[in-house]
């Protein structure tokens, strides 16, 4: 389960995060860790409406990344072989292939071991962020952030509050 856990952190530092610097990249696995502990990071994850990359309609139509990423665990292919995503998503929604793609080895070896060190608790976050349960990026509010952004700490192109 530990090892699921912390694929699910990656795959949501990737599809969230991959431009962020690495506080930035760390901070969007501790609001999931913050928000429901080490147990609970799968339910936590695929909470409707909660972090994007894993509601259903997102990257793919009405199962979508999170049935391919569901599938690959079912027969042990994942995290080890991390094309068993590019091939679901090949089989099943070739037009959302694009999405996704980890063909950077040392790349996901980062995300993997920035993922682990939030999930271990081997990495801690600055005093001011280590109870933020929310972020998000002000890009998405041409009009200005939403009075419950105003007072968050903003770190790349990402804002995290409690």
């Amino acid at each position: 389960m530990e090892t699921w856990h912390i694929a699910l952190l990656a795959l949501t530092i990737l599809m969230e995060a991959r431009s962020q610097p690495p506080l930035g990249q760390a901070m969007v696995a501790q609001v999931a860790i913050n928000r429901g502990g080490r147990d609970l990071v799968e339910q936590t994850l695929f909470q409707p409406n909660q972090f994007v990359p894993w509601n259903p309609d997102i990257f793919a139509p009405a199962h979508g990344f999170r049935l391919c990423v569901l599938e690959c665990e079912s027969i042990g292919a994942f995290p080890n072989d991390p094309g068993c995503i590019d091939r679901c998503l090949d089989a099943r929604y070739p037009k959302w292939t694009r999405r996704l793609r980890i063909t950077d080895p040392q790349a996901w070896a980062n995300l993997w071991t920035t993922a682990a060190a939030v999930y271990y608790g081997v990495w801690t976050p600055p005093a001011d962020l280590a109870n933020c349960t929310h972020y998000d990026n002000p890009a998405f509010w041409p009009d200005g952030l939403p009075a419950w952004l105003n007072n968050c700490t903003k770190v790349g192109d990402h804002v995290f509050c409690d």
